[in-house]
């Protein structure tokens, strides 16, 4: 087992948007939990053990894939409550390697999988004129949340560019998830109501 691996480290470090990778630079624990605390709240995904206790990247992915761990959770998830192969108490689900939640941290050592961080591209502008009952995100993207089919499911209307899995919250305050899916007759799009 290699004890430790610089250019692991670095490749880790240099993969993370840049407000994760200043935690690094923060000397004290509890500061640095305020900052990841913070950046996790905004939807950055905080690796705990690296970035908010500080210990090395290397030897936490190794240690986690010795343990047979795929994915961790990130800060603001639920711990796992079965390590890989145990038994879950009542009720809980066991560890699914091959099922990652949505914002897990994907464990690895492979550096090719730490590719440099490159920001996001950014979203298209809004047109000058919005489509009747569309609406601008707060990341850019416009909103166009049609009548419901009936079961909690709403139309996408003309002009509607939401990724799939945002969330948007309509200007009356309902809250509704974006969902897209390719069939082979073409693509399918449509809103669920969560509030």
């Amino acid at each position: 087992m290699v004890d430790s691996n610089s250019a692991f480290d670095t490749a880790y470090w240099s993969s993370q948007p840049p407000a994760v990778a200043s935690l690094q630079s923060i000397a004290g624990e509890g500061q640095r939990e305020t900052v990841a605390q913070a950046l996790a709240q905004q939807g950055m995904i905080i690796d705990v053990a690296i970035m908010v206790w500080g210990w090395d990247p290397w030897k936490v992915m190794l240690l986690r894939q010795t343990y047979g761990y795929t994915w961790v959770p990130s800060m603001l998830q639920p711990n796992v409550t079965a390590a890989p192969g145990g038994m879950p108490p009542f009720g809980q689900p066991p560890y699914d390697p091959n099922n990652p939640p949505r914002g897990s941290i994907k464990v690895s050592t492979s550096i090719a999988d730490y590719p440099p961080f490159t920001p996001p591209s950014p979203p298209p502008a809004p047109p000058a004129t919005l489509p009747a009952g569309a609406f601008p995100t707060p990341d850019g993207y416009i909103a166009v949340v049609g009548p419901t089919s009936g079961g909690g499911i709403y139309a996408v209307l003309a002009g509607d560019n939401v990724p799939d899995g945002d969330i948007v919250t309509v200007p009356a305050g309902h809250q509704y998830m974006r969902h897209q899916q390719t069939l082979p007759f073409g693509e399918f799009n449509w809103y669920t109501i969560l509030s």
